[in-house]
């Protein structure tokens, strides 16, 4: 491996004795140096994606990252360089995210390939298979293994051989015959038979023996076709045809949802319903339904109806915009300004209803009329429908959205129309990974919400999509803005130091008032029970329940744990159930009669005895939103109640849609409640327990508190009726509760930073992660010691200020089967935090990982 050239060289060499430097698509660290063929010489250029062979991996896909001429002054490799194998027929990756996957590869400490992915999303990746079957020889010898005989040449194969021979007799083709295993699938299946070690090696040894073949399948893009999109179609029903539409409660349904939601995919049907697909090309097939374009702007988003869509948006119906507040103009007037004069930065601090969204509309529109183009991101899309439909409603079919929820087909077509210059898309809206959208020619990207901890990746690269937002925007030329009723200290420091420019709104846009608050001490009402336990609302909450559903108005009661009971105790030892695989104890989750995992997913059945001392007698203790709902729904037996967590996902729409036609009375759920909803019933927000983040080890949980309280209560009275927040705690005094209640973000701020001054936290220093994890608890610890000690050294020889806090376990000392322990670093700038990180992770062995994360948003 040779040293990593500038990616912005100029692709205008000569064909001769050609060079290119290769970024692999995956983490190994690169890049390669390759020979360029003749035959490949011409259409090569910086960010074209090859075929390439790298040692025991054979065949990868890679970037051309640099172009270099093969000259005598440059020294000669140690070893035989080896040549590109084919280009690949798909869209090289644009000059300006090339240079963004560098910068990324450099400030999050990450190999450059894995950067690259993050600008290529998965179906556009080349997928490499290689294909595993048995041959005839390989089933006979099969079919003595199964009936445990042990021939000879059967007799001296290894047991992992043995083991592949099994997982591939165990799956069977159409007529009886072996179906083919992708090598990938084939080593997931054998580990969980105990595990094989040179997978690629056992293969090839099995296929010099003659009982199974292995073939390389390279294939570039999706494969599968695009679904087929559905919308209403004659405006009424015919007598007949509407009983026969409800002479089936399914047909309802989906009639319904592509009545209300359309057009949209037909694989969006299938939470309805095991038949829901087939039941819609029933009423495809009398007429009730038409086939739509595949390029509408986005799938489930409410585009018709006002009941989703603020209903005096300017859109496609031609209603006109909503008048701007003086506060408003105020706040767009500036930033239509740097819309011409390269880049600026806004952090744009509005109160909940404050009309964020319709500045958003207003900049981008007069950037889409200068001919330039804009990407929103938003904290999750599936939990934003509001803000999708809003942007469609004004801007129609120039509007894409790119998520992950979205099926394979559909995002490709999305990406894909998005590269092409004459796709007609000037808007992308999507979580963090949307801001890897190949538009051209941006010129404003916002990012919504930015104080949500969903914009940081915690896994892979661990990248801030809200920073890297800025710094796409900075080279692009753009308008960068940041929006929050609650923004980040990072953030609003970044304002006191010039980076930003802050603009506040302080008043909603409707007039009316910031809802009144009360505060419950849980220390001084005691709480009700029934037959499930402890009831967690208190008489306060209880009777303003009652009167807002009376009133035939609505309430939102936030509780930020599902399942139904979140541990499982022995009465006898004090044994709580864990997961077998996380340190953490498993929530019943009573609608799947399962006790889960959060973490990894892991599910067991509910013991009848205690798994440690055999007594029977075990409690379900705690409560999660499964319970609440219970309760509620048997103390308010007229109310309509729902719940909304991560259980209920797949009825989002369904849920949202019945809030909005006041089909729900009592609306129940976790901090998914506080993401953006416009619910013009609520006038009620009870907070049932405002302490469950308080104590988490990690210096942002006071923050994060102040956060989701004031985000949640600015959920009630946002239209027509003034609204009233509860808010129930046993730790009235704490600062976050204290200023959600006066909705001082101000004065909260004022003191958190104090605080983080104090114990030099971010903002105030720059701060890096490191985490260790590997299976053996020892080994982990004693890595992690010594490489404390290796960087306290190095650094101090360096006479580098850094301050180092660790070695420690992780808060969550044990995750997927995994060990953690963590060192957490401290310095002035980020290059010097960089130089500590990018040091460590050089340190990692086969036996214990380390992993470094640049500016990390969790300590967990």
């Amino acid at each position: 491996m040779e040293s990593t050239d500038s990616p912005a060289e100029s692709s205008a060499l000569s064909t001769d004795d050609l060079h290119a430097q290769i970024a692999v698509l995956s983490a190994a660290p690169g890049p390669y140096t390759y020979t360029v063929p003749p035959a490949l010489a011409a259409s090569l250029a910086l960010g074209s994606r090859v075929i390439v062979p790298l040692g025991g991996q054979g065949r990868v896909e890679g970037v051309v990252v640099a172009l270099l001429p093969a000259t005598p002054t440059r020294p000669a490799p140690a070893f035989a360089l080896r040549p590109i194998l084919s280009l690949v027929d798909g869209s090289p990756i644009p000059s300006d995210l090339l240079d963004l996957a560098t910068f990324v590869a450099d400030y999050y400490i990450a190999p450059l390939g894995e950067a690259l992915r993050l600008m290529l999303p998965p179906h556009e990746q080349a997928d490499l298979r290689h294909q595993v079957s048995l041959t005839d020889a390989g089933q006979r010898i099969t079919r003595w293994l199964q009936a445990a005989l042990m021939p000879v040449e059967l007799a001296e194969r290894t047991e992992q051989e043995k083991r592949i021979l099994e997982v591939l007799a165990g799956r069977r083709g159409r007529a009886g015959k072996p179906a083919l295993f992708h090598a990938a699938e084939l080593a997931r299946q054998v580990q969980r038979l105990g595990g094989v070690e040179h997978l690629r090696a056992t293969l090839a040894g099995l296929e010099t023996l003659g009982w199974l073949t292995v073939r390389e399948d390279l294939r570039v893009g999706t494969t599968k076709k695009p679904d087929r999109w559905l919308a209403a179609g004659p405006a009424e029903l015919s007598e007949v045809d509407r009983r026969w539409i409800d002479k089936s409660g399914l047909r309802q349904r989906v009639y319904s949802h592509i009545l209300r939601f359309g057009p949209l995919p037909e694989s969006e049907l299938r939470p309805l319903g095991d038949r829901a697909v087939a039941t819609s090309r029933e009423i495809l097939a009398r007429g009730l339904l038409i086939e739509a374009t595949t390029h509408q702007s986005a799938p489930s988003l409410p585009t018709t109806g006002a009941s989703l869509v603020d209903s005096t948006a300017q859109g496609r119906a031609g209603r006109p915009p909503p008048v701007l507040t003086d506060e408003q103009q105020a706040a767009l007037t500036p930033m239509l300004g740097a819309l011409t004069g390269g880049y600026r930065g806004f952090l744009l601090h509005g109160v909940t209803g404050s009309g964020k969204t319709e500045i958003y509309l207003r900049l981008i529109a007069e950037a889409l009329a200068q001919g330039r183009h804009a990407i929103v991101l938003v904290p999750e899309i599936a939990l934003t429908p509001q803000l999708s439909a809003r942007f469609v409603e004004r801007f129609g079919d120039s509007v894409v959205v790119l998520h992950s929820a979205l099926a394979t087909a559909e995002r490709a077509a999305a990406w894909r129309r998005t590269l092409k210059p004459d796709g007609g898309v000037r808007i992308v809206l999507g979580p963090r990974s949307a801001l890897f959208a190949p538009l051209r020619n941006v010129g404003v990207i916002v990012v919504d919400e930015e104080h949500d901890g969903s914009f940081k990746q915690q896994d892979g690269v661990c990248y801030s999509g809200r920073d890297l937002a800025l710094v796409r925007a900075q080279r692009a030329g753009a308008v960068a803005v940041l929006g929050s009723a609650t923004p980040s200290l990072e953030s609003l420091a970044l304002a006191s130091r010039g980076k930003l420019q802050r603009l506040v709104l302080r008043q909603r846009a409707t007039g009316l008032p910031l809802p009144a608050v009360e505060v419950v001490d849980l220390r001084k009402h005691k709480l009700p029970t029934d037959k499930d336990g402890e009831l967690l609302l208190s008489e306060p909450l209880l009777r303003s329940l009652a009167q807002t559903v009376g009133a035939g108005e609505q309430a939102l009661l936030l509780l930020n744990r599902r399942g139904f009971a979140t541990f499982l105790l022995c009465k006898c030892c004090g044994h709580r159930v864990e997961c077998r695989s996380c340190s953490v104890t498993l929530t019943w989750h009573k609608g799947r009669a399962r006790l889960l995992c959060h973490y990894c997913g892991y599910t067991e059945p509910l013991p009848a005895a205690c798994p440690l001392c055999g007594m029977p007698d075990v409690a379900l203790l705690g409560t999660g939103t499964e319970k609440l709902a219970a309760q509620v729904a048997a103390r308010f037996p007229t109310a309509r109640v729902a719940r909304l967590d991560r259980d209920t996902a797949g009825e989002l729409e369904l849920i949202l849609s019945r809030m909005h036609r006041h089909e729900i009375d009592i609306l129940i759920g976790t901090q998914m409640l506080a993401k953006g909803h416009d619910f013009p019933g609520v006038t009620l927000v009870g907070v049932v327990l405002a302490d469950t983040g308080m104590g988490l080890p990690d210096f942002r949980a006071s923050e994060r508190t102040f956060q989701l309280l004031a985000q949640v209560a600015g959920r009630a009275g946002r239209q027509t009726r003034p609204g009233r927040v509860v808010i129930q705690t046993y730790n009235p005094e704490h600062p976050a509760v204290i200023h959600a209640v006066r909705h001082d973000y101000d004065a909260f701020a004022q003191g958190e930073l104090a605080v983080r001054t104090t114990l030099r936290y971010p903002p105030e220093l720059r701060l890096g992660l490191l985490r260790l994890d590997g299976r053996d608890p020892a080994r982990v610890r004693a890595h992690a010691e010594r490489l404390a000690a290796l960087l306290q050294s190095e650094a101090r020889q360096r006479g580098m200020a850094i301050e180092l806090q660790g070695p420690a376990e992780a808060p969550l000392s044990r995750l997927m089967g995994q060990s953690r322990w963590q060192i957490l670093v401290k310095g002035a700038t980020s290059p010097l935090v960089r130089w500590i990180l990018r040091r460590a992770v050089h340190e990692s062995q086969s036996s214990v990982r380390v992993v470094a994360d640049m500016d990390p948003t969790s300590m967990l």
